[in-house]
């Protein structure tokens, strides 16, 4: 018989208790162990299957755009941009200003393009530029992007907004939507699509730099909307798109020293346009709002002599006689802080406001006379043909 060990019974019992501890700790990080793996495995199917759906969801919609990608915008509103051309042709770019620092509204040089338009309605209705057209006798070329190529006729033009419209014999066409460019802000990614160089349709990207712009001396009414995407030669005309591609403005000018995009473009609002389009597609012509006063912007030489207090305004320079204004009790000298209880920063905002309005709406018009707040209605009538208005640039004031 073999000899046991010689050992109390406190001792054996003690070893009998980690023995038996031992097996159960190992048995049960065995189960830990297999519901973790077990877990895991399910875990990781579960993201399998997640990926799997959104490839199979990714592959069953092409329109869904990539994180911070604009692709989606821009196929909208590429089919809706066409190509303006009238053969070869040696034409300089249009001049504005003849100083160190100039405007240009970008034509092509040198090449078979002159500019972009903006399909507007599927029976082939465009909008564009006046100054892409103006010069082409109504021999018009248009190609779209799906390679066909049209003949185009001019309906109407508004040389006071560098806006016109064409009509091409076509139908079922891709449209672009317009946006209420009212909304638009500064810092708003946008892209500008166009057909720069005759090269083919191209897409590039900004932001809006500022909006409201005016006295840039492109055209008569001017409320810009300024952009850093780049307006090349061959892309006035074109869209100014939100990242939902839906018109925000038409392409219009650069300002620029070499002639070149220098990164300060300008688009006429898509509010703008749309007045525009529908007036010449009603009347052949636009219809403009009327009152019959010449404006100017507050001036702190002019505001203290007028009004110490008041900085922002537009001062009444001249009232015709039997227009609106004259009816409604406007005056010389009068100051016009706000007009249907907005403020009023600048005469181009009036102006604008008055052109936009429809013949008969009547304006609520708060303004200083002899330092006291006066509240009257004007009525606009229809802008006669020969009226200038609002172009009363230089009021001197009285000496004492």
């Amino acid at each position: 018989m073999i000899k046991l060990l010689n050992i109390n019974k406190k001792e054996y019992i003690l070893i009998i208790f980690i023995l038996v501890l031992s097996f159960f700790s190992g048995y049960t990080g065995g189960i830990i162990s297999h519901k973790n793996n077990s877990a895991k495995e399910i875990k990781d199917e579960k993201v399998e299957k997640n990926i799997e759906s959104a490839q199979k969801l990714k592959s069953n919609n092409t329109n869904i755009a990539e994180p911070d990608s604009i692709s989606g915008a821009a196929n909208t509103a590429i089919p809706a941009v066409v190509h303006i051309s009238l053969g070869r042709r040696n034409m300089s770019q249009f001049v504005l200003r003849n100083s160190s620092t100039s405007i240009y509204k970008p034509l092509e040089k040198r090449y078979f393009t002159l500019g972009s338009g903006i399909i507007i309605s599927p029976d082939g209705y465009i909008l564009t530029n006046n100054h892409v057209i103006e010069n082409l006798g109504g021999n018009i070329n248009t190609s779209l992007s799906d390679g066909r190529k049209f003949k185009a006729k001019i309906i109407g033009t508004d040389p006071k907004t560098d806006l016109a419209v064409i009509k091409i014999d076509a139908n079922n066409l891709p449209t672009i939507k317009l946006a209420d460019s009212d909304k638009a802000d500064i810092g708003d990614v946008v892209i500008a699509v166009g057909n720069p160089f005759g090269i083919g349709e191209t897409v590039t990207m900004g932001i809006i730099s500022a909006v409201g712009r005016s006295n840039i001396g492109i055209v008569e009414y001017e409320n810009f909307i300024q952009t850093d995407a780049a307006i090349n030669p061959g892309s006035s005309g074109g869209a100014l798109v939100n990242t939902r591609g839906e018109l925000v403005g038409v392409n219009t000018a650069i300002l620029t020293k070499s002639g070149g995009y220098e990164g300060i473009g300008f688009a006429i609002p898509s509010n703008m346009a749309k007045k525009v389009y529908r007036d010449i597609m009603a009347n052949g012509k636009v219809q403009r709002g009327w009152i019959g006063v010449g404006i100017q912007d507050v001036n702190v030489q002019i505001a203290g002599f007028f009004a110490k207090n008041i900085i922002k305004g537009v001062i009444v320079t001249a009232v015709i006689k039997d227009s609106p204004a004259y009816n409604s009790g406007l005056q010389k000298g009068d100051i016009i802080i706000a007009v249907n209880s907005k403020e009023i920063l600048n005469k181009n905002k009036v102006k604008n406001d008055i052109a936009e309005a429809p013949v008969g709406k009547k304006f609520k018009i708060n303004l200083v006379r002899k330092g006291k707040i006066v509240s009257l209605y004007v009525k606009t009538s229809k802008l006669p043909e020969s009226a200038d208005v609002f172009d009363v640039r230089n009021f001197n004031v009285p000496e004492n």
